[in-house]
């Protein structure tokens, strides 16, 4: 991708959205710069050469299909093309036939057609154009691909006959020109179409509450007579019609906004009705707006990922409490206290099995706050209930790249919500008086107490017992 501005800049977004690996050429000021992120789960690359207008890459997939990639963009001064187009020359003389991709912007056109607007198109510079190409035995792959207004078809990705060859399937598609560029990016799809659906799970999406008539669906979900075990359950069965009227077709609705802007934005190089499509067009890009501010909570809700603690019973005795302090630890739960020990959490860190993270009853407080009050009050009164609630999902992440034993993965347990206010709730009503229920010889783990203090201790004491003089010693044993 071209950068606009220091590629630097744009590793923590990326790093985000799950790339790992960045290589990058600087920009000249606000041109220029090209920046190539990767995934090595997907396409593992390795840097062979680079200059100031190009990154050569060696890239390889999990199939083990290895092929050259080379990302490009061409400065639009005549003089420092030719000096591209003459590495590029070296490199495909060095390439000895291996499959070869290159895409990017070129700032060059090859026919007089690809271009609409402004002054006439330079056929000499056209044909020189199509000679380099020729040169490095490169064929085109993509289809129209225009600037903004004035339309060349600058974005292009050519490839050699032998990766064509190894990828027939592939395809290359041009998508449509969202408002803050003014170029169509450019999608190259290695394995076309085809996809795995894998089945999904319920997960309430976070995209939900940005919904127009978000409060109002919930409220006729929601009864306040039921208990809050089959109201949450009475959304899950009847969120395949949500879905279906809003989130469900986030993409499906973004691909049909994306379409007719497509269709518009040819519309307007073929100057049809100009000024009454451009209107049509600022409307569909505040409308796509919206669609992708969806979208992006949808990937954030999906980006996280916590563990958390369990509850212990409150039928537990506590010997070195006093008898009032034990009284307290029991007292009725509050609604404030709920409150708090919710609203305390991330909204859209990964859900439990029930799919409700904290986010879903934080933003519908209105509406569900009395029944999660109740509930909860309910499980104190009668802890054997928990079991309601008291599922959770063992999630394995990898420590290594490519895990091949149980011990290179780190397991992470996600609870309900509602388990995991219950234990908020009690963890911070024993937190007052941790200072009576642990020995004061263990210093870690309990605030206001320092583990340094400990190894003080042994310190001096391995000290005492390396100077001690006389017919008596002494041992230490490690018990820990």
């Amino acid at each position: 991708m071209e950068t606009r501005c220091n590629p630097t800049k744009l590793h923590g977004p990326l790093k985000k959205l799950g790339f790992h690996d960045f290589l990058h050429v600087d920009n000249v000021g606000f041109s220029g710069g090209i920046l190539v992120a990767s995934k090595e789960d997907n396409i593992k690359v390795s840097l062979i050469c680079c200059g100031d207008q190009y990154i050569q890459l060696q890239a390889h997939n999990k199939n083990g299909q290895k092929w050259v990639f080379t990302v490009v963009y061409t400065s639009p001064y005549e003089g420092k093309r030719r000096l591209l187009w003459e590495s590029l020359n070296n490199i495909a003389t060095a390439n000895n036939n291996n499959p070869w991709l290159m895409a990017g912007d070129f700032n060059d056109i090859a026919f007089a057609n690809d271009k609409k607007g402004g002054g006439l198109a330079s056929a000499k510079r056209c044909g020189i154009f199509r000679d380099n190409m020729d040169k490095c035995n490169l064929l085109e792959r993509t289809d129209l691909s225009w600037g903004l207004r004035i339309y060349e078809r600058l974005d292009r990705s050519i490839g050699n006959e032998e990766w064509r060859l190894m990828f027939t399937d592939a395809q290359v598609k041009v998508l449509t020109r969202v408002d803050f560029s003014d170029h169509h990016p450019i999608m190259i799809a290695l394995a076309g179409n085809n996809y795995e659906r894998i089945p999904k799970l319920f997960r309430f999406e976070s995209a939900w509450v940005v919904e127009n008539n978000y409060v109002d669906r919930l409220k006729g979900y929601w009864n306040i007579n039921d208990s809050l075990i089959k109201n949450l359950k009475r959304i899950e069965e009847d969120a395949v019609e949500w879905k279906r009227c809003s989130v469900q077709h986030v993409n499906k609705v973004k691909r049909g906004i994306m379409a007719r802007l497509q269709g518009i934005q040819r519309g307007i190089q073929n100057n049809k009705n100009t000024s009454g499509l451009l209107r049509l067009e600022e409307k569909l890009q505040r409308e796509l707006n919206m669609i992708l501010r969806q979208e992006e909570l949808m990937w954030f809700q999906r980006s996280c990922a916590q563990c958390w603690t369990c509850w212990k019973n409150t039928t537990a005795s506590f010997p070195n409490l006093a008898e009032g302090d034990i009284n307290n630890l029991n007292i009725k739960i509050s609604k404030e206290e709920v409150k708090k020990a919710l609203f305390d959490m991330k909204p859209w860190k990964a859900p439990g099995p029930d799919g409700f993270p904290a986010g879903f009853y934080q933003k519908s407080w209105g509406v569900v706050g009395d029944s999660v009050c109740n509930f909860i009050s309910r499980l104190w009164d009668f802890p054997s209930e928990i079991a309601n609630v008291n599922k959770t999902d063992i999630c394995l992440i990898p420590k290594t790249d490519n895990p091949s034993m149980v011990a290179q993965f780190r397991p992470i347990s996600l609870c309900n919500t509602i388990y995991k206010v219950l234990s908020k709730i009690v963890v911070r009503r024993l937190k007052k008086h941790m200072d009576n229920l642990i020995s004061p010889y263990q210093t870690g783990f309990v605030p206001g107490r320092q583990i340094h203090k400990n190894i003080i201790i042994a310190k001096e004491a391995m000290h005492t017992m390396e100077n001690m003089k006389g017919k008596k010693g002494a041992f230490a044993i490690k018990v820990d």
